[in-house]
């Protein structure tokens, strides 16, 4: 019974020895990122939880805080999380293009990712990410995404029906718009054919998605959570592993499918005769010099990844879209006079077409900042880069923007456009009062923005259409 009791002890001892060592590691380095980060401004923190009670609801308040900080420090700040944590968060178009074409490492905080989106282009690092962006450039090249315009019209269309089919006006454009994107990219990228629009079996897709991106916030935004042993003790650690295996099931399905369809002599025949191969075909046909094959888990991360990005941030795009051409009967009638122009009568896009569609002109503006050292935690708060008066004449009315590393943009821009022109040359749009979007509160910031009612307009059949 002794020797038990000793054991234990022992065991105790070590592991607060650990902590302690850790803690003491830690706060040597919050010193010197103090010590680093001490030219930049920053607004008032308190000594031991920083800048947290702007941010620990993660609401609109959250957003207001960081376009007041855009506002009075105008390229970027200190964001102090908690005690142990102090980074530099930029808001200027200069500072972020220094991060966005640099090939510094990605903060510890994606590891947070790694059972959502898997190893793959967002979380990785280094000769991997090189290795894979290079690998999967090709599967995104213009001549392939003229063939996907079709694809998209048809993932569009299967929307206008269930539109017109919709007893009420009124319309949640970012459920219906999920739908619609997740249709596009299991088509267009991994060659899997559904009818998620119509029927609910994706509806726990989704709802996994969501759920997982919010547990992903809610344990970045508490320091107390960064640690992988105390997060794995509470509940949201196995909520996420729940909704991950859910997104991880469908990611495998999609594969596995993919992999059986391969094995029919009639789809290798169409293949051979196709002059592309797509997204999830590079993956299962790639071989890297001594002519291994991707892992099953590589291949597993993309296709969580792209299943991810390729429709979640498209339809909050095209989300966001309507609701402001909603907002705006004048733009809204200046862009269906450009649709007209383009398409005139004809039913079907093009590729030149969906390229010469709502085009949005913007300017930079240059800054000039201070230095970081190696080592220093960077991110940029795209929320306040677009609302950043040292940037836009008029910030609340600021256009969005991709990133030069976004392997999807021309994917996404391509699906914007022909669903924005398709859904305007079929409906007209209009909020009702009660559901305008009044102000911060009324936004929800997630891995992408969200309203906290849903994005809900009003919609009715053009008579011309």
């Amino acid at each position: 019974m002794s020797f038990i009791s000793d054991y234990w002890i022992l065991v105790a001892s070590a592991t607060a020895t650990i902590v302690i060592c850790k803690l003491i590691i830690r706060l040597i380095k919050k010193f010197r990122e103090e010590r680093q980060l001490a030219t930049f401004p920053s607004a008032p923190s308190h000594w031991f939880t920083g800048h947290l009670h702007y941010v620990k609801n993660h609401d609109g308040t959250t957003l207001q805080f960081h376009v007041r900080c855009a506002t009075e420090f105008k390229t970027c700040y200190i964001m102090r999380r908690g005690p142990l944590l102090t980074g530099l968060v930029l808001c200027h178009p200069d500072a972020i293009k220094v991060v966005q074409t640099s090939s510094a490492p990605k903060a510890p905080t994606y590891e947070f990712i790694k059972p959502f989106f898997g190893n793959g282009l967002v979380a990785a690092n280094g000769n991997k990410w090189f290795r894979m962006r290079r690998l999967l450039t090709p599967a995104f090249h213009f001549e392939i995404l003229r063939s996907y315009v079709q694809i998209f019209q048809d993932s569009t269309n299967t929307l206008l029906e269930k539109w017109l089919s919709l007893e009420s006006e009124e319309v949640e454009l970012f459920h219906h718009l999920s739908l619609m994107t997740l249709d596009s990219i299991l088509k267009c990228a991994l060659s899997y054919e559904t009818d998620c629009q119509t029927q609910e079996e994706a509806t726990s897709y989704i709802r996994a998605v969501y759920d997982a991106s919010d547990e992903v916030l809610n344990r970045l935004m508490n320091p107390l959570l960064h640690s992988d042993i105390i997060y794995k003790m509470t509940a949201g650690a196995k909520r996420y592993s729940e909704v991950c295996a859910v997104t991880q099931a469908k990611a495998k399905e999609v594969i596995r499918e993919r992999r059986a369809t391969l094995q029919d002599s009639v789809e290798q025949e169409k293949l051979k005769k196709r002059r592309y191969l797509d997204f999830l075909d590079i993956l299962l046909a790639a071989r890297d010099e001594s002519g291994n094959a991707l892992t099953e888990e590589e291949i597993t991360s993309e296709v969580m990844t792209f299943m991810f990005a390729g429709h979640d941030t498209t339809a909050s795009s095209i989300s966001w879209t309507l609701y402001n051409l909603a907002r705006f009967p004048e733009q809204q009638e200046k862009c269906r006079e450009e649709i007209d122009a383009v398409l005139g009568s004809k039913e079907e896009f093009e590729w030149c077409s969906a390229r010469e569609l709502l085009k949005v002109d913007s300017d930079q503006r240059i800054c000039k900042g201070d230095k970081t050292r190696r080592g220093t935690w960077v991110t940029t708060h795209i929320f306040a880069l677009h609302r950043n008066p040292h940037v836009w004449a008029d910030p609340e009315l600021s256009p969005n923007a991709s990133g030069p590393n976004c392997i999807g943009q021309s994917f996404a821009l391509a699906e914007l456009k022909t669903t924005v022109a398709m859904i305007l040359r079929m409906f007209e749009l209009s909020v009702a009062p009660q559901n305008i979007i009044q102000d911060y509160e009324d936004l929800q910031p997630h891995l992408i923005l969200r309203a906290k009612n849903g994005i809900v307009v009003n919609i009715s059949p053009r008579s011309s259409s």
